[in-house]
């Protein structure tokens, strides 16, 4: 059965602003597509086998808080 995925406003603003980061302050639009069918083929993957901490077994569901970039400062926007 797969899990059902949901994702939390903030992380809906972060995928938002990543691909509009990465084609204005790094001018590389190839990038924001890679990340876009990157963040696609991830969603998929937890519908089947989730490997996150926010996993609810009893009601087969992945809660996603956030999304960052790698050449973002993570720790100071958790």
């Amino acid at each position: 059965m797969a899990y059902k995925i949901i994702t939390a406003e903030r992380a809906e603003q972060d995928l938002d602003n990543i691909p509009g980061y990465m084609v204005r302050s790094l001018a590389n639009p190839s990038a924001a597509a890679s990340f876009a069918n990157a963040t696609e083929a991830c969603y998929s993957d937890l519908e089947r086998t989730p490997l996150a901490d926010k996993v609810d077994e009893a009601a087969k569901t992945v809660h996603i808080l956030r999304f960052f970039f790698s050449r973002q400062d993570y720790e100071k926007r958790i």
